[in-house]
């Protein structure tokens, strides 16, 4: 009758440790899933910087303008240097915007800062004709009566903004935050601060009708 207490006393203990080991197992096991799945709090998915959700999944949280601006470690879009379309004159330097928004290239060397011509993409035979204008980057400028260089006459918000045509700037459509312009639609300011482009589509619960003078002093308290 002994011997049968003590069989049974340490089946027991043997069938306890070894549900606490396979439960232990198991929860040493779920973490490292999690941490393969989401390795790190943040990365770059193309222009697309993606979080770790909640549920340890890849999340968009922000569309960078360029992949290289992208930047994972600190976890934020990084700002455009320029914008793609963009040239300008460093000294005798030509150079225009990097395809990845983030610096300079130098496309060619000028004769002398003077015959470097932003507006044209060129380099000028002569440094300029008198009274002519040009944009570089964001300045208006006009050629001076010698011929010799150039003057600024105003430095407009952006680039985009600058009206050879007209010798004036172009005033911004709008500034940097985003602003409810639809009904379903959140929109954001441009880089060049020449329209609005769409940021997401979602449905409308605001007091603020589209159209609205609500709107409208919205914009300009962006402004």
């Amino acid at each position: 009758m002994v011997v049968a207490v003590d069989v049974e006393r340490v089946r027991a203990r043997s069938l306890r440790r070894r549900s606490w080991a396979t439960t232990s197992s198991s929860q040493a096991r779920e973490p490292t899933a999690a941490r393969v799945a989401c390795p790190t709090k943040s990365r770059c998915k193309g222009a697309s910087r993606e979080r770790c959700s909640p549920l340890m999944q890849w999340e968009t949280a922000q569309t960078c303008s360029t992949e290289a601006l992208c930047d994972a470690a600190l976890g934020q879009c990084s700002e455009p240097t320029c914008q793609g379309s963009d040239r300008r004159c460093n000294g005798a330097d030509l150079e225009t915007c990097s395809p990845e928004q983030s610096g300079w290239s130098k496309v060619a060397t000028c004769a002398s800062a003077a015959h470097c011509n932003a507006s044209l993409g060129t380099c000028a035979e002569v440094p300029c004709m008198a009274g002519g204008v040009s944009a570089a980057v964001a300045e208006l400028q006009i050629c001076r009566a010698d011929q010799l260089g150039w003057t600024t006459m105003t430095t407009c918000a952006t680039p985009s903004l600058c009206d050879v045509a007209s010798k004036s700037c172009k005033a911004p459509a709008c500034f940097g935050q985003s602003i409810p312009m639809q009904r379903s639609e959140l929109e954001k300011c441009n880089d060049a601060r020449s329209d609005f482009t769409l940021v997401q589509t979602c449905q409308w619960h605001g007091a603020v009708r589209p159209g609205s003078d609500e709107v409208q002093r919205a914009r300009l308290q962006a402004w």
